[in-house]
């Protein structure tokens, strides 16, 4: 089996940040939706841990059903924090809670495999 993250994926939120700014969403599916798959599992780790490691954030049940951000605002959260520099990075940072980080990948992927995007 191939690991969750258990450090957050910049080169992920690198793919998805050029890809929505370039407009290439569509045109870089594949690397786009790899990009997603592996925010929503670092997302995963970070909620549930992994059978390595203990779980690095609190988990409330709220979380989950919490309002979704918009594409563009989770974009510039991301893009926020790739340009972090990484001496200031800390883990547990990103300021999505890790729940709502697998919400919007998984439904960016979805949206991705039918087009809608």
């Amino acid at each position: 089996m191939v690991r969750y993250p258990t450090d957050f994926p910049t080169d992920a939120a690198s793919v998805i940040v050029k890809n929505f700014r370039g407009g290439t969403i569509v045109s870089d599916a594949p690397a786009t939706a790899e990009a997603a798959w592996n925010l929503v599992g670092y997302g995963l780790s970070a909620s549930i841990g992994s059978p390595e490691q203990q779980q690095v954030f609190g988990s409330t049940p709220g979380e989950l059903s919490g309002d979704m951000p918009s594409d563009e605002e989770m974009v510039a959260k991301l893009e926020a924090h790739e340009n972090t520099p990484k001496g200031q990075l800390v883990a547990g940072a990103f300021p999505i809670p890790p729940k709502l980080l697998i919400k919007w990948g998984m439904s960016l992927a979805i949206r991705i495999i039918q087009g809608m995007i």
